[in-house]
Order: C-alpha cells, then structure tokens, then sequence
C-alpha cells in the first residue's frame, strides 16, 4: 500500500481518537481515485479494530456514485444519546435505512428485483454528520470520501418488515427538535427513488470484492437535507410507516 494511503489513514485516526479538527488535508496526501479513498476507508477501520455496520451512498444523476462505511461503534438503536464535546453541535439528516438480510456475492450483478429480495425491512433513520475536518466543505472530493462521507453516526429506529407496501418516493418525513416541527415534507429524496443508491451500492461492493452482508443497514440520501443540532437538544425523526428514530444530545460532561 503507498505510503500516502498509511500516512492519510493515521491523520484520520488521530483526529477521531483525539477529536481535533482538521485545518486542512496535507499537499502531498493527494490520492489519485476513489480506489484509493477506500483503501483508506478500509486502513482506518484496520487501526481503530472496528468492523463495518453498514454503508452510507450517495449516487448522482449521472449514474456515479460514491460509498462510505459505517463503523459498527457508530450505530445505534433508537432511543439514543449522543455526547458531544464543546463545539458548534452536529450535523442532523433525515434517512431511510435499509436492513440487508441476506449475504450477496461478489463478482455478480444485481438488478431491482434481485435488491428488493435481500432487504428485510427498513427504519426511520437520523444520520449525524461528523466531519473530522473543521470545514468540510473545503475538503476535496476524494480526501471528503476517505473520510467516510463525515459519516459520525446512524440512529435507527424499529424496522417495517412490510416496507414494499410504502411508496419510497412519496415518505411523508418530519423532524421534530425539542419537540416543535422543524421540518414536514412529502418525498425530498434527491433521486426520487431511494432504492436507487442502493442498487449501485450492492453492484459496486460486488465489483469491489466487498459485498453487502447480512445484517448491514444502507443509508441512501437524505430526504430533508442537513440540519444543525446543538447540546441539549431532542431530535425525533418520523418517516411513515416505520417507527420513529429519536436521539438526546448531551454535552460531553453530562451527569
């Protein structure tokens, strides 16, 4: 593995066991690739000795798409809390999440229907953008990706094993911030479909020699776009259908 793949895997980890933001990602760490960001994505789990609980997608109208981890210490079942040091709070989105129920294989393709047969269910999920860089907007695309997407978390609430009776493109979502309606929509899925990301995720992963397993939970987008939390704040998010996902956030200190 080139040296910069190491040396940009031990920055990333440093910055999560030390929670100190990044200015900026180094001149000489740039990375060629999306291949590349994985190996990175990969290297940091390695270190941290922490296994992959699921997957955050994002796929664009081109038909590109681009793929983060999410490590199994960062998910959790709903009612959750969540402590932060001090900082300007954390980025909240609303999801859908999609349970995978059984293994796929790598080196083989996947259509809808093959997809629709392995989920088991989906939740109502709050994802929590973390990046571990202080601006993550500045970040380059490729360095963004290896930083797994500024995934820092799912919350995921009960799971709706009869989920192919909900029109996905049509989810009435709410999130609710101290018990008072911060946003009520109908749909807001940047693709419209969110099985979408989905099915590029579980060929992709297949190309890869990395496919989705059994257990995983998928994240596709969110339907509401980012919102900021701060301490001491309720967040319930309600998608029809499944059971809501809720998430306390503390200060770091709370007693």
């Amino acid at each position: 593995m080139p040296d910069r793949i190491e040396r940009a895997a031990d920055l990333l980890v440093e910055a999560r066991r030390s929670g100190a933001k990044l200015a900026a990602w180094p001149s000489d760490l740039t990375l060629a690739d999306t291949a590349e960001a994985a190996q990175i994505q990969r290297a940091v789990m390695r270190r941290l000795g922490i296994e992959i609980g699921g997957w955050k997608v994002a796929l664009f109208p081109d038909g590109n798409g681009l793929a983060a981890p999410i490590l199994t210490s960062d998910i959790s079942e709903s009612p959750a809390v969540r402590r932060l040091e001090p900082a300007p709070g954390i980025g909240i989105e609303a999801e859908i999440a999609f349970w995978i129920a059984d293994d796929m294989r790598a080196g083989r393709a996947y259509d809808r229907k093959d997809v629709i047969g392995a989920v088991g269910g989906v939740s109502a999920a709050i994802e929590l953008v973390e990046s571990r860089f202080r601006d993550m907007d500045t970040v380059p695309k490729l360095a963004f990706l290896a930083d797994n997407l500024a995934n820092g978390g799912l919350v995921y609430g009960a799971s709706a094993p009869d989920w192919q009776k909900i029109d996905l493109g049509r989810l009435v979502v709410t999130i609710m911030q101290d018990g008072k309606t911060l946003i009520r929509q109908e749909g807001g899925h940047p693709l419209g479909d969110p099985l979408l990301p989905l099915i590029w995720l579980a060929n992709h992963l297949s190309e890869t020699g990395y496919p989705l397993r059994a257990g995983d939970i998928v994240i596709t987008g969110s339907f509401t776009g980012l919102h900021r939390a701060e301490h001491g704040q309720s967040i319930k998010v309600t998608i029809e259908g499944p059971e809501a996902a809720r998430l306390n956030i503390l200060p770091e200190d709370y007693q």
